[in-house]
């Protein structure tokens, strides 16, 4: 055929959707124009042929529609390739020739690019190919359910029920709650009683604790801080009974008093009385830095500022201010 044609497309491709409720189906309208400088034929005969690319390759399906009615240039024609718009590029190539003529079809070049619109013909496949009508395997209509008696009988917490902390200005009727992990309180926290399991902070630091052995009492950041054994010790002041192990009935009032008390039967108070005894019981020191230094001297008994304070003896008793400051035996 040695007509020369010409060929432009005018419009969208669009898909083919019948205007009453009835099943979707992969066929679409194609609308073009086209001028035959060498003929005016009412109808042609047209070929087409879907590709994966602009030249080249083996088609992915033929059309042939015979004897289209061509008006004003413009004809239209209804093209099915099933289910080949898989969200991939596609081409049209289109081959023509007038009616019931001869020979070959005269192709039209380039390749016509499928625009957008045709590849809702793709959702005929989504089941399938983006499992859309199934999400995880799990049918899309299960997603909501109505039917569920759960979704509608009454169970605890029911509403205004008593069963879950309340955000309210006023106090709520009785509540058991069990929270686990860390959380923080905006605001002042009020009880009639509050237990704690191990102890007591300020600021990050601990300022009350007891311990597993009984009838121990410890106030101050790091007082009775390695207690393990020991019973019926009171410390009260930072550091106080710091390194007391396993000693017992030992009273200690001061920052650092006892600090490095291991035994039993000490009565220190003031700060750092009694600091440096280790191993010596029985004592009784009142006053700042009283009997600072026995280390390993019992059975003593100082009262004043600094009295015995670098005692290491036993048996001795120093009262006032600085008494027996010097005395090591």
């Amino acid at each position: 055929m040695n007509t020369k044609l010409f060929f432009s497309l005018i419009l969208f491709i669009i898909l083919f959707v019948p205007s009453f409720a009835a099943a979707q189906t992969t066929e679409f309208t194609y609308q073009g124009r086209f001028n035959d400088s060498a003929g005016t034929a009412a109808s042609y005969d047209f070929e087409f042929r879907l590709f994966a690319s602009a030249s080249g390759g083996a088609a992915l399906g033929t059309q042939t529609r015979p004897g289209v009615p061509v008006s004003d240039n413009v004809f239209t024609v209804q093209l099915d390739f099933g289910g080949q718009f898989d969200g991939t590029a596609r081409y049209l190539e289109i081959g023509v020739k007038p009616a019931g003529s001869g020979g070959g079809f005269t192709i039209l070049a380039p390749r016509q690019p499928i625009t957008s619109t045709p590849y809702a013909v793709r959702s005929l496949n989504a089941g399938v190919a983006t499992n859309s009508t199934q999400l995880g395997g799990v049918a899309a209509n299960q997603f909501v359910q109505t039917t569920d008696t759960r979704l509608t009988d009454a169970r605890n917490p029911l509403p205004n029920s008593g069963n879950y902390v309340q955000n309210t200005t006023t106090q709520q009727t009785a509540s058991n709650f069990n929270i686990a992990g860390d959380g923080t309180a905006g605001g002042t926290l009020s009880g009639n009683a509050v237990n704690s399991t191990t102890q007591y902070n300020i600021g990050g630091s601990r300022v009350l604790t007891t311990s597993s052995f009984s009838g121990n009492i410890f106030a101050g950041n790091g007082a009775g801080a390695v207690n393990g054994l020991g019973g019926d010790n009171s410390f009260f002041g930072q550091g106080s009974g710091q390194s007391n192990v396993s000693g017992g009935n030992n009273s200690f009032f001061g920052k650092n008093a006892g600090n490095s008390n291991t035994v039993s039967n000490n009565s220190f108070f003031g700060e750092q009385s009694g600091f440096g005894t280790s191993t010596g019981g029985n004592n009784s020191f009142f006053g700042q830095f009283s009997g600072r230094n026995n280390q390993t001297g019992g059975d003593n008994a100082f009262f004043g500022y600094r009295a015995g304070a670098n005692n290491t003896a036993s048996g001795n008793s120093f009262f006032g201010s600085g008494a027996g400051d010097s005395v090591t035996s």
